[in-house]
């Protein structure tokens, strides 16, 4: 997390101070959005859903229960 923190802090830190104006808050905001961006990386991709119901010939196809 420290490279993704470095690289990202003075562009993420600026804005914040920019749109807040108080600098503990903006330090705050900016740890939080990292730890975020850090927490999205790690997590596994989602498992492919199931493309139904199926659109096919420009109507929705009937897809059996089963």
């Amino acid at each position: 997390m420290l490279d993704l923190y470095d690289a990202a802090l003075p562009e993420v830190y600026g804005y914040l101070l920019s749109r807040c104006g108080r600098r503990g808050l903006a330090e705050d905001l900016t740890r939080r959005f990292l730890a975020a961006v850090e927490a999205v990386r790690k997590r596994p991709p989602p498992a492919k859903r199931p493309s139904w119901p199926h659109r096919r010939h420009g109507g929705w196809a009937k897809v059996d229960a089963g």
